[in-house]
């Protein structure tokens, strides 16, 4: 929980905001350790992500979807971070 606590507080909401972030920019979250970072990387990993990845199209799922630009998710959400059972 304090993975997504420190992430909602950073304003981080989206996956690919998440992906674009440095390891740097992530351990300079008030409360947020190693425990924290890795779970982190374990997730985008698990998704075929990583940190600090360049994607110059990137858009907030909203956004592109005011344009008619579906960038739902096969199962019909938008990516938004959910971090289950986290305790770092």
């Amino acid at each position: 929980m304090r993975v997504q606590n420190c992430l909602s507080t950073a304003k981080v909401v989206w996956i690919g905001d998440l992906a674009q972030l440095s390891e740097a920019q992530l351990m300079a979250m008030r409360s947020f350790g190693l425990k924290s970072l890795t779970e982190i990387k374990q997730v985008l990993g698990e998704l075929g992500l990583s940190l600090n990845m360049q994607l110059p199209d990137w858009k907030e799922p909203f956004a592109a979807h005011q344009t008619n630009q579906s960038s739902r998710n096969g199962d019909g959400r938008y990516g938004r971070i959910a971090v289950k059972g986290s305790h770092s």
